[in-house]
């Protein structure tokens, strides 16, 4: 994500979404400061990661960026 897109929600907390097959029920894993836990309600998560989705860039424009930041550190 690059960092002129702003914070988005993802950036609060890691968290990993699992589909469980045989549950046939998503779940989310959620690392905190002091632990971490799975969670049964979803949504907020699904969320967090179609915004993080949506505002990435594509293959291209990743390279691109990395480039320029690469060119940024050996010209240091």
């Amino acid at each position: 994500m690059p960092l002129d897109h702003g914070p988005y929600a993802g950036l609060s907390c890691p968290f990993t979404l699992l589909w469980i097959e045989r549950a046939r029920a998503t779940i989310a894993y959620v690392e905190t400061l002091t632990g971490a836990d799975y969670v049964k309600t979803t949504r907020a998560y699904s969320l967090a990661f179609e915004q993080a989705q949506d505002g990435a860039l594509n293959d291209d424009e990743t390279l691109t960026l990395l480039d320029r930041y690469i060119a940024g550190i050996e010209s240091e």
